[in-house]
């Protein structure tokens, strides 16, 4: 499938499904697939993830959005993040335990910040993912030897990606997604949403 800015296409074999995402014409492209977990491989980035039958429709997602999420990443047009956050807010707020990290936390009590998506911290990774199934651009996924056992990443207009089971600060000073982020939240009204947001400098 073309994207524009890359072309996409899966592999899989019944326990394992690989996203291979190709750079059309713009090797800076690399940079920020590699940003976003992917691993170059023969001209190619992949990123793998256990096979289930849900997978070619997320693919299908994933395929037609991709472009959009490397151009928000890199700027290169304005994030329509409140959108995205509302949709997320009313998803899953009285059904998931989670607050709001990344420049969004700052946007949201006017600092100018331009988020590039939006960052969640969640207490229950499946069930956010079964409460954004039909716009998941990824299945949610177990992480290994990373900073939180649970990762996801959903799209509706801009990227919405979550973390759950964030393990305990190993940074010089306490991350912004990590267990001494969760006891300093602060309860923030947003468009008649009631959310946890921690004040973050990062995107």
């Amino acid at each position: 499938m073309r994207a524009g800015l890359v072309e996409a296409s899966l592999e899989r074999d019944g326990s394992v499904a690989q996203f291979f995402v190709m750079p059309i014409g713009r090797p800076a492209v690399g940079d920020l697939l590699v940003a976003l977990g992917f691993q170059p491989k023969k001209g190619h980035f992949v990123r793998s993830f256990l096979d289930s039958d849900d997978v070619p429709r997320i693919f299908q997602n994933f395929a037609a959005h991709i472009d959009e999420v490397i151009r928000y990443k890199n700027r290169e047009t304005p994030t329509p993040w409140e959108h995205t956050l509302e949709v997320a807010a009313k998803r899953l707020t009285g059904r998931v335990d989670w607050w709001l990290s990344g420049s969004a936390a700052l946007a949201i009590r006017g600092v100018d910040s331009h988020p590039r998506d939006i960052d969640l911290v969640v207490d229950d990774a499946q069930l956010t993912g079964r409460l954004l199934n039909d716009i998941l651009i990824e299945p949610v996924t177990r992480m290994h030897s990373w900073v939180a056992d649970w990762f996801g990443r959903a799209f509706d207009q801009a990227l919405i990606e979550w973390v759950a089971d964030v393990r305990a600060d190993t940074t010089a000073g306490p991350r912004e997604d990590g267990p001494a982020a969760a006891v300093r939240r602060e309860r923030v009204v947003w468009r008649g949403t009631r959310s946890s947001a921690v004040r973050s400098t990062s995107s």
